[in-house]
């Protein structure tokens, strides 16, 4: 009986220690996740930690928006106003990154795929360099912007500012395509959160907050 009541007490501790362990392991990832997010949002708005295949075209990358918020109509709306115009400075770096350093590839299977100058030789040698000027380019443009992905969300009561930052995969370009097909068919839509309506006042005033996506280190 001793001699089970002491294989009781080990198991029991290992448990523990595998358990105490375990958790150091997932703050000190959740630790170095936040380290990694604060030096991003300090960079300010702009493309990055973009990542590449074999083949040299894009597998990721990240793209901040920031915004100053004014909460001259209330912290609720400012908040909302504040986020449209966070993701509409994302959306406007990507353009411009598209344009200045992009190259959309339509490789001879019919895949386009997106490389950076200096990446993705053999890709252009196998397929073709589609013309930033073309509708082809655009309509990529287009599904590449549908296929942001909020995965962090910053908002600095002190600095009112606020910082979304999105991340893209080919695969989220993809399903933002066909949500967006979806939603063209359907006749009732969506009516926009900002219009309208009463101004919602928090006695409270702003608050800090932050949010971060389960997905966010497939993007660090």
């Amino acid at each position: 009986m001793k001699n089970l009541s002491f294989v009781k007490v080990v198991l029991a501790s290992a448990i523990i220690g595998c358990g105490l362990i375990a958790t150091s392991q997932e703050q000190n990832k959740a630790g170095a996740q936040d380290q990694e997010l604060k030096k991003i949002k300090e960079m300010g708005i702009g493309i990055y930690k973009i990542k590449y295949d074999s083949n040299g075209a894009i597998e990721s990358f990240l793209v901040v928006g920031q915004a100053e918020v004014s909460t001259v109509l209330g912290p609720v709306k400012a908040q909302l106003m504040a986020r449209k115009a966070a993701e509409q400075s994302a959306k406007t770096a990507l353009v411009q990154f598209m344009k200045e350093t992009v190259t959309v590839v339509e490789t001879s299977d019919n895949q386009t795929v997106l490389t950076t100058e200096g990446n993705g030789g053999s890709l252009i040698q196998k397929g073709k360099s589609i013309d930033k000027q073309g509708e082809k380019f655009k309509s990529v443009s287009s599904e590449v912007l549908s296929g942001l992905t909020l995965i962090h969300y910053d908002l600095d009561a002190d600095k009112k500012t606020i910082t979304a930052v999105y991340g893209w995969k080919p695969k989220f370009s993809e399903l933002g395509k066909e949500i967006r097909e979806k939603m063209n068919n359907d006749k009732t839509g969506a009516e926009d959160s900002l219009s309208g309506g009463a101004v919602a006042k928090d006695p409270a005033g702003l608050k800090s907050k932050k949010v971060t996506s389960d997905i966010a280190n497939d993007f660090l």
